[in-house]
């Protein structure tokens, strides 16, 4: 059974997972997959999904994020587990289950040497100009003291700001596409909530890559053997 007669969700998520893998662990995967498929003989459920989430996504939050609350992760896993038997919980559940643990993984997941490092350098260069060298030096003793400090203020607001925004919308989102097993909505959602936990577990600066790349792999490896 080939990919193209897969749920979006499924098709979307794969090259999210296999980008910038290695050719022949990509090949043995994509064969492993289509074993998998082949023995299924339809198209994957949505309780696979939910079987993913419980056992392989979630398992790793405790592991990446000090601050994550095991309690909700349990909670969430809870949920999942049942979802994926037929049990699924009303949308209210999802959103109370969800809410406490996003905020965190956002934050994690937000650019933050990428932002500071761009902060830092508008505000020397607003330092270091003729006019404002003098008021400068009175209030922060140097043009670096001042990009020092407004970089970090800056900063920190645009991560919070972030992480708000972002686990609020996705929240709502999720806990709807969760409680309705919709298929159609994961798959909107699916690349973009991938991207942000692979973010925030592996970190989001550039040394961080190779990391991301090899927990998606395991991401890719659980997809398959939940």
């Amino acid at each position: 059974m080939h990919l193209e007669a897969q749920p979006d969700w499924l098709r979307v998520l794969v090259p999210v997972l296999l980008a910038g893998q290695p050719a022949d662990w990509v090949q043995r995967w994509r064969n492993d997959l289509q074993a998998a498929l082949t023995h299924l003989g339809g198209p994957v459920p949505f309780a696979r999904v939910h079987a993913w989430q419980a056992e392989v996504v979630l398992p790793r939050l405790p592991e990446c994020i000090e601050d994550s609350d095991h309690a909700s992760v349990a909670a969430l896993q809870q949920l999942h587990r049942r979802a994926a038997l037929g049990v699924n919980g009303r949308r209210g559940e999802w959103l109370a289950a969800l809410k406490p643990l996003l905020p965190a993984l956002y934050r994690r997941a937000f650019p933050y040497a990428t932002g500071y490092a761009r902060a830092h350098a508008l505000a020397l260069e607003y330092a270091t100009a003729p006019a404002n060298t003098a008021m400068i030096a009175e209030h922060f003793g140097d043009a670096r003291g001042y990009a020092d400090y407004y970089a970090e203020l800056s900063t920190e607001a645009n991560a919070a700001a972030f992480a708000d925004a972002n686990s609020r919308a996705y929240a709502h989102m999720a806990a709807g596409i969760f409680a309705d097993n919709d298929a159609a909505g994961y798959a909107g959602i699916c690349v973009g909530a991938t991207r942000v936990w692979a973010l925030a577990c592996a970190g989001s600066g550039e040394q961080d890559r190779e990391c991301r790349r090899r927990m998606l792999r395991d991401l890719a490896e659980g997809l398959i053997n939940s």
